[in-house]
């Protein structure tokens, strides 16, 4: 198992992502790119470009594409993966489909954009295949990684997070992860310098009170599908965000 993961890139979809899911290697990390930026919250797309011109660590990259509008439009509770991440439901009122072209759009942007920034890039921290607790753009940005790593030849690494609504779609997917690291210290100080940074300017979108559990881990993508018979802990995310350690991977039992 590997230990460490210093000088690698962390992709996350949303500026809090990376402090969300992965503070344990954003001090050591040698990029981070962040991706979105406006949203259908007034004055969020504001909020995290001011964020952005005062985030303390040098090494981001910040992309500021606008949202896709398709939060909670997989189809839940049984949502089915697209070539851009997962496929989006249609509503009533989006006659002409419009978020979900904008969400392939935003896929096409992305791969193009990763294609050129994480050239000559050993490792790469992203989401998981669940988008954590299910988000429709965390699995797409996991999967414009996955594209371009078949040009650039990355390993990847994805979160331990995962949550009772993404529960299901994890266990479909988990024939993709490979070997994990150890167990690594979140960053408590790192942490709530973000926290303080993003509430003060309007764009933290987790719940206020959130607690960091003490450790993180990441899994490796495996390069090809293998049969699920793993053991490992993941970092559960209940309700308003609260986190708890689950057991045994939450039903993935070794045979």
């Amino acid at each position: 198992m590997s230990s460490k993961l210093d000088n690698c890139s962390v992709v996350m979809a949303h500026p809090d992502d990376e402090v969300l899911w992965a503070s344990s290697v954003l001090s050591s990390a040698a990029k981070i790119i962040l991706c979105f930026g406006d949203s259908s919250k007034p004055r969020i797309g504001h909020a995290r470009r001011l964020a952005m011109k005062d985030f303390p660590l040098n090494t981001l990259e910040f992309l500021d594409l606008t949202e896709a509008r398709v939060s909670n439009r997989a189809r839940w509770p049984n949502p089915q993966p697209s070539s851009a991440g997962l496929k989006i439901s249609r509503r009533m009122y989006d006659l002409y489909n419009r978020a979900e072209q904008a969400y392939e759009t935003n896929f096409s942007r992305l791969c193009s954009e990763f294609s050129v920034r994480l050239s000559g890039v050993d490792d790469v921290i992203t989401h998981n295949p669940w988008g954590e607790y299910g988000h429709e753009e965390h699995v797409q940005v996991f999967k414009a990684v996955v594209h371009a790593q078949a040009k650039l030849g990355y390993r990847i690494w994805v979160t331990n997070y995962v949550s009772e609504r993404s529960l299901q779609l994890m266990l479909s997917q988990a024939d993709q992860i490979g070997q994990s690291t150890e167990p690594m210290k979140t960053d408590t100080h790192l942490s709530k310098e973000l926290k303080q940074l993003y509430e003060r300017c309007g764009c933290w979108t987790w719940p206020q009170r959130h607690i960091w559990p003490s450790y993180e881990m990441y899994y490796e993508l495996a390069p090809e599908k293998r049969s699920p018979r793993w053991v490992s802990t993941l970092n559960f995310v209940g309700k308003e965000g609260k986190l708890r350690p689950a057991d045994a991977a939450l039903a993935l039992k070794d045979g």
